[in-house]
């Protein structure tokens, strides 16, 4: 699993470093492990740099008089139940219809992003997206109509967001995008792409009806809500709504025939 076939005079933390999935370096030595006596997934890094999951228990080696003299590790490949792990963990934070993260796992990527900045990080900006006259899309042509036409949406969100950017089904017809940027300008590209994309006609599949929706979008910084995760969940809803009563809602139909 190391790589290495004989330790020699090299420390363990050169043989088998070893970090949490979350990235936390932990001690190789069995005493630096209070409270870690079966931790669970600990990943250590082999001589080629792989990364493979291992279970493991730490016990202390003591003298009859009870004093620490040593310790004894034991590991165990945990590749397969690591592999069932992150299934799991994937489809909890996963919206099943859509295929887009869920809240939950919108929220921990949030988190995450905030806690990693650092005093050279470039801005993030959060986009909370509600779509327009989706409601009469349930109501004149049923749930299934509404279900292809979230579906579809999503694929457009994840068609134009970039590789460094998250996006989320946050709730019924609201859609949220993570996304690292110098400026708001930048945010406000991509939320103009995302209006373009969304609000192209979708064939619901009702011999040949396509269905118009758009959607109004709030955009809030990190740096303007001081890099707190609250307070820029809450600019985003507030700037959202806000752009949403102001809007004027086109006159186009809400359904026309593709052919």
């Amino acid at each position: 699993m190391t790589g290495w076939t004989a330790l020699g005079n090299r420390p363990l933390s050169q043989v088998m470093p070893l970090e949490t999935a979350e990235g936390e370096r932990l001690s190789v030595t069995p005493l630096a492990w209070p409270g870690r006596a079966a931790a669970a997934h600990v990943l250590p890094r082999s001589r080629e740099g792989k990364a493979i999951p291992i279970s493991s228990s730490a016990s202390v080696v003591r003298d009859p008089d009870g004093q620490p003299i040593g310790g004894v590790v034991v590991f165990q490949d945990a590749t397969q139940a690591y592999a069932r792990h992150l299934a799991l963990q994937g489809a909890a934070e996963t919206d099943p219809l859509t295929g887009l993260l869920n809240r939950a796992g919108f929220n921990k990527r949030l988190l995450a992003m905030l806690a990693a900045r650092d005093g050279t990080r470039r801005d993030l900006a959060l986009l909370f997206g509600d779509l327009d006259k989706f409601k009469p899309v349930n109501d004149n042509f049923g749930h299934a109509a509404g279900d292809v036409v979230l579906k579809e949406i999503a694929a457009r969100l994840n068609r134009c967001v970039r590789d460094a950017d998250v996006a989320a089904r946050w709730a019924g017809d609201e859609f949220a995008v993570l996304m690292p940027c110098d400026e708001m300008r930048e945010a406000e590209q991509i939320a103009e792409r995302l209006s373009e994309a969304v609000r192209q006609p979708i064939d619901i599949g009702k011999g040949g009806i396509a269905v118009s929706a758009g959607i109004s979008i709030g955009i809030s910084m990190a740096s303007a809500a001081h890099w707190d995760h609250g307070e820029l969940l809450e600019q985003a809803d507030r700037l959202l709504y806000r752009k949403k009563a102001q809007r004027t809602v086109a006159a186009a139909p809400l359904a026309q025939a593709t052919r």
